[in-house]
């Protein structure tokens, strides 16, 4: 159960990066107009990525945790 939840975990993060990156590629005022700081797109981010990595993912948590229990795991 540990495992798979630190691979979740791992997936958040990787996919609020990914949406960082691609909010960032927006031209202009991007989602959010007028947050300079970008404080609302990173919670934005952080959000959206649990709630898609809580319910179903990527299925990188998947690999990840299945990779981590045929190498013996942390």
């Amino acid at each position: 159960a540990n495992l798979a939840q630190l691979s979740r975990e791992f997936e958040g993060v990787f996919i609020a990066m990914l949406l960082k990156q691609m909010r960032q590629t927006i031209d202009g005022d991007g989602l959010f107009p007028g947050d300079s700081s970008d404080s609302l797109g990173g919670l934005f981010d952080m959000h959206f990525a649990q709630h898609i990595s809580e319910n179903g993912g990527l299925g990188l948590a998947e690999s990840l945790q299945g990779w981590l229990d045929k190498s013996g795991g942390a």
